[in-house]
């Protein structure tokens, strides 16, 4: 018997997780035009937003994971689900080659993505108005933006 209650608790949970991934990419399809764009007319234009010169946030893993992540910090201040997006899209440089993104997100001397989603996070948050999660990651992000150590 405790293991359907097990089974029954385990998909409840599958079933809420499933619902608010689908609502957080159906809220960001409505919001983001480059998402629309691209994924309601089912073309291969996601190439268009990788390149040198076009390299948007929201079609890299990294910018992907920091976008999501500031979401998820403004959602738990009870920001509801599509202000949140709004915010930080409309507030942010989306484009990884401009400068405000060198050494954060982009090396623009090798011309390649780094890694860093924490400082990436909390410059969307800042940028937008916002409160960094933690005094140490907008640290962190200061000395990437000054070009000392940070990574």
């Amino acid at each position: 018997m405790a293991l359907k209650t097990l089974a029954k608790s385990q998909e409840r949970v599958l079933k809420e997780m499933y619902s608010a991934y689908t609502e957080y990419w159906e809220t960001l399809i409505s919001v983001v035009p480059e998402y629309k764009t691209v994924l309601e007319k089912e073309s291969k234009l996601s190439s268009y937003y990788r390149q040198l010169k076009r390299n948007h946030l929201l079609f890299r893993p990294v910018g992907q994971l920091a976008f999501a992540r500031a979401v998820q910090f403004l959602l738990a201040k009870k920001m509801p689900l599509k202000d949140a997006i709004k915010l930080l899209h409309s507030k942010n440089n989306m484009f990884l080659h401009e400068r405000v993104w060198h050494y954060i997100l982009w090396d623009p001397v090798a011309s390649k993505m780094l890694n860093n989603w924490s400082p990436a996070e909390t410059l969307l948050l800042t940028t937008a108005g916002q409160e960094p999660r933690s005094p140490s990651a907008a640290e962190r992000l200061r000395r990437l933006q000054e070009g000392g150590e940070g990574t």
